[in-house]
């Protein structure tokens, strides 16, 4: 098994691990490099620089500073986009999680089985298989974060009081779109 593959299986073991830890807790953390949005019992909180806490609710309330704010029926649903999309990280940072450990699990059972059969050779190709699913799901989340950054922008144009509160970059989904193209490129190399 190439270097590469071995730094592949440790990363989804460590992921797997943190996912299940965060799984217990029932949180989902959003960290990019300007902030911080988290998910738990049924609300987004979302950190700023020098300004109280954001809280947006599965209805689309939003309270900032303890403070409710009002909002109409168009923000309503930006909010519960907002929301929705933020679930769906948690969801899909899940599925991740479980890809990582069927990678793991999954390339010690080729190694094991393809060594014991005689074909070493096989075992690149299965190792890419499995990772090839974790990328797939990984992408889901590039996907994920681009919609609700769109959602986040929409959401600040229409209320000013969300506006320090556009933590997502455009740059967000487009830097994970390229550290999954990344791996895909190693992968693609290790079968030279």
């Amino acid at each position: 098994m190439t270097s590469p593959r071995i730094f592949l299986v440790a990363s989804a073991l460590a992921a797997t691990f943190a996912l299940a830890a965060c799984g217990r807790n029932h949180h989902t953390y959003i960290n990019v490099s300007h902030g911080n949005i988290v998910l738990q019992d049924d609300q987004v909180t979302i950190h700023a620089d020098d300004a109280p806490d954001a809280i947006v609710t599965a209805n689309g309330d939003l309270r900032i500073g303890g403070r409710t704010i009002a909002v109409d029926a168009s923000q309503r649903r930006l909010l519960r986009t907002y929301y929705q999309d933020a679930e769906r990280v948690g969801h899909q940072a899940i599925e991740v999680g479980k890809a990582g450990a069927d990678m793991a699990g999954g390339t010690i059972g080729d190694v094991f089985s393809n060594l014991a059969d005689g074909h070493p050779d096989r075992i690149d190709a299965a190792v890419k298989k499995r990772t090839d699913a974790l990328l797939v799901h990984a992408s889901r989340i590039c996907d994920t974060l681009q919609s609700m950054q769109v959602t986040q922008e929409a959401i600040a144009a229409q209320l000013d009081a969300f506006r320090p509160y556009t933590r997502l970059k455009a740059s967000d989904a487009q830097e994970c779109r390229a550290d999954i193209a990344k791996e895909r490129s190693k992968l693609a190399k290790s079968d030279d």
